[in-house]
């Protein structure tokens, strides 16, 4: 397994690149800390974000949400999300 996550074409960072960092414990390090989410999605055409929690095991995360929620249900669909944690 890789130590290095990116970048890739939806990934790569493009404004002020010399800062971005594809390191697997970094980018780790920052979903464990953040205390919530936001989670984009297309919904029926529209783009839609909604702030959820989430829990990462392994390579994997969670986001807390009800399976009746839009844009759970287009991620589900659709099988593509935009995920976005913050550190202050």
């Amino acid at each position: 397994m890789s130590d290095v996550l990116g970048p890739g074409p939806k990934t790569r960072v493009r404004r002020l690149a010399a800062k971005a960092n594809y390191e697997r414990d970094v980018i780790f390090a920052v979903i464990d800390e953040a205390p919530l989410c936001h989670v984009a999605a297309i919904v029926q055409g529209n783009a839609m974000v909604i702030p959820t929690l989430h829990a990462r095991e392994g390579d994997t995360i969670y986001l807390h949400g009800s399976p009746s929620n839009a844009v759970m249900k287009s991620i589900v669909e659709r099988g593509e999300a935009c995920v976005s944690m913050t550190l202050f």
